[in-house]
């Protein structure tokens, strides 16, 4: 019986993972791609393309991160504040450049 559970629990963090990745990394990684280019020193098109770019790579990395760490909450909890500083960040470059 112990075998089953442990088997049930493995596939049920093995999506909680999947989820993490899919939709909390897509959101991480377009915040964190506007802010990189709002802080690149090129002109306008140039930042917003290269970090476009970018975002496949960080988007790459985070997902290979979900899947590498320990536990899967302190991915979310560690996400959702990154998210939290992105999102703040890119408020406040925003309003700042008017």
């Amino acid at each position: 019986m112990e075998h089953v559970s442990s088997k049930s629990s493995f596939k049920k963090e093995i999506c909680y993972r999947i989820l993490i990745a899919a939709f909390l990394g897509y959101a991480l990684t377009i915040s964190v791609s506007v802010l990189i280019s709002f802080l690149l020193p090129l002109s306008q098109k140039d930042a917003v393309a290269a970090s476009s770019m970018l975002s496949f790579a960080l988007y790459t990395g985070y997902i290979m991160y979900v899947f590498s760490a320990k536990r899967y909450r302190s991915v979310f909890i560690n996400s959702l504040l990154v998210l939290a500083v992105s999102a703040l960040a890119n408020a406040l470059i925003f309003w700042l450049r008017g």
